[in-house]
């Protein structure tokens, strides 16, 4: 029968964690952090010690995301999306992940409501017959007769009028861009931040994040805003920070060379 281990080799388990703890403590490096719930790219960046352990860093994250550390899950991805390993070690230290600068932290509870979600929450309906007979407590009116003493929204004829011409300009728009813009086409956009930039044309149609048809882009260089997915829905795929998407009036399609081609090249070489 093998002799049993003293108290001191007991704890040899807790000294070298104590002693990578130590090592790598003061070591920080930059993370870009996702969430399910956003998608629009990186929710925040923020900066960790290695030397912080999964756990710790759950409780720092929570205070970000809003997720419970008990049904929080992690995993870390590369700078272009690409998920690299689930940090499922509560114990474990963050520098002992192959973590870099820029390098990404997914967020996921399963546990977590989603609010944007409203087909989720409860509603009280009432039938327009029962709504205009409807008499509040207060002495004020309700919305709609409101709306009905001084001829607003649906109770003003040319607000209607208005409402439907601009209904019909919208579809013919939205029309137009699906028969202008194809996906494979190259393209220029101009953003709000870094005023007109090349890419490709990935995406051509209705989003549920907005209303009317969209342009999926994947830019040339990484001023975007997404990797074609957003708020959970995927629309098209490219690396992280290259996807971004824009109204069709803000896009131009054409023969734009690639803008790392441009970065390349010389005038006054031949």
């Amino acid at each position: 029968m093998a002799a049993p281990l003293s108290p001191r080799s007991n704890n040899t388990g807790n000294i070298t964690k104590s002693f990578q703890k130590c090592s790598l403590s003061g070591e920080l490096v930059n993370f870009q952090i996702l969430c399910q719930s956003t998608n629009l790219g990186s929710l925040t960046e923020k900066r960790y010690d290695k030397g912080l352990s999964i756990r710790e860093l759950k409780g720092k994250l929570e205070l970000i995301t809003g997720c419970s550390p008990a049904s929080m899950k992690l995993s870390l991805e590369s700078r272009k999306g690409e998920k690299i390993c689930d940090m499922d070690d509560d114990e474990r230290l963050l520098g002992s992940y192959p973590v870099e600068d820029c390098c990404g932290i997914r967020v996921i509870d399963p546990e977590s409501f989603d609010w944007s979600d409203l087909n989720k929450i409860e509603k009280q309906e009432m039938d327009d017959d029962t709504y205009d007979t409807f008499k509040p407590t207060s002495v004020k009116p309700t919305v709609r007769e409101y709306k009905r003493i001084h001829k607003l929204g649906m109770f003003n004829p040319e607000n209607q009028k208005k409402a439907l011409e601009d209904m019909e300009a919208q579809e013919k728009k939205d029309k137009e861009a699906r028969e202008n813009f194809k996906v494979g086409q190259r393209c220029e956009v101009t953003l709000k931040s870094k005023g007109k930039q090349r890419g490709e044309v990935k995406f051509v149609g209705n989003v549920s994040f907005q209303p009317n048809v969209w342009i999926g882009i994947q830019l040339d260089l990484p001023y975007g805003k997404n990797n074609g997915t957003v708020e959970g829905q995927k629309y098209f795929e490219c690396p992280n920070n290259f996807g971004v998407f824009a109204k069709p009036d803000s896009v131009e399609v054409g023969d734009f060379p690639n803008e790392e081609d441009d970065l390349f090249s010389s005038e006054d070489e031949i």
